[in-house]
């Protein structure tokens, strides 16, 4: 069976906006809820081709817990992501996650090495997680 291998972004950015609907032409967008990503979501879906989610394109959001940091949004989200994107479906997993809005901590890069990311590149506003493919 062939595996489709697949990027996804995860957005703790809340004042990302509208830049995650060009994303999520390209890939699955994680967006943290704000007024702003709220907005940009709305887009994404209203001009949604089809109803059904995919895993390679398109916006789910999710809630911030207050006063919560950056860091720690990452960190939790990352078990969601992997379910939706990986145990899920059967033919495909994500091989990459490119984070936006926060910055390369030890805890993050611990938390990705527990998910078989082996390289990390770093980039303006975030970094791209790179997964060993089985």
């Amino acid at each position: 069976m062939k595996i489709n291998n697949h990027t996804v972004a995860i957005v703790v950015d809340p004042n990302f906006g509208m830049q995650a609907v060009e994303l999520s032409e390209r890939m699955h967008v994680w967006l943290i809820e704000s007024p702003r990503n709220r907005e940009a979501a709305e887009c994404v879906w209203k001009d949604g081709a089809t109803p059904e989610i995919s895993l390679d394109s398109g916006v789910t959001t999710f809630a911030q817990m207050p006063g919560q940091a950056a860091e720690h949004s990452v960190v939790s989200i990352l078990e969601s992501v992997d379910d939706h994107h990986d145990a899920y479906g059967q033919d495909s997993r994500w091989i990459a996650i490119e984070i936006y809005g926060a910055r390369l901590t030890k805890h993050i890069r611990s938390e990705l090495e527990d998910y078989g990311v082996k390289q990390i590149v770093e980039f303006g506003d975030g970094f791209r997680c790179i997964r060993e493919q089985n």
